[in-house]
C-alpha cells in the first residue's frame, strides 16, 4: 500500500502506529478528521499545509508538507482535506512512501475470529441455574 493512498479508517491506524499507539485497542482514531488530535501531531511535527489551487483560483485539494531531519528529505502529501494530507504526510514521513497492509489484515483477521465466536455462541445452549429446560 502507498501512503499516497491511505484515507479513512487505514490512515488513522497508520498515524495511531506513528504515535506508538496500538490501532487495535483505540476505539475511536479521528486523526484525519479532528482537528483536535491532529492539530498536536501537525504542530509538534512542523508540518505545513497549504491549498493546491486550480486554473480558476478554486482550492481543488491541499499539500502537507515536512522536512525531514533523519532522511534530509522533503515530504510531500496531497490529500482531499487538510488533515488528510497533513496525515499522509506525517505517516510517510516516519514510515516511507510503501506500506505493508497489516492494519488492514490484521482486522480481516479479528472480524472473522468474532464472527467464528458468535457462530458458536448460537449453537450453545444456556442453562439457568435453578430452571428446568423446557
Amino acid at each position: 500500500m502507498k501512503t499516497k493512498e491511505l484515507a479513512g479508517r487505514t490512515l488513522d491506524e497508520w498515524v495511531a502506529r506513528c504515535q506508538g499507539e496500538d490501532p487495535a485497542k483505540v476505539r475511536s482514531l479521528p486523526y484525519s478528521r479532528s482537528w483536535r488530535d491532529a492539530g498536536k501531531i501537525i504542530e509538534a511535527n512542523g508540518i505545513n499545509l497549504g491549498p493546491a489551487r486550480g486554473l480558476d483560483g478554486s482550492i481543488v485539494n491541499w499539500t502537507a508538507w515536512i522536512w525531514n531531519q533523519e532522511t534530509g528529505r522533503r515530504c510531500e502529501r496531497v490529500g482531499e482535506t487538510p488533515l488528510i494530507a497533513a496525515m499522509r504526510c506525517f505517516v510517510e514521513s516516519k514510515l516511507g512512501t510503501d506500506l505493508p497492509d497489516e492494519p488492514v489484515a490484521e482486522r480481516a483477521a479479528l472480524v472473522k475470529k468474532v464472527r467464528g465466536l458468535i457462530s458458536q455462541c448460537d449453537e450453545i445452549e444456556f442453562q439457568i441455574p435453578g430452571k428446568k429446560k423446557a
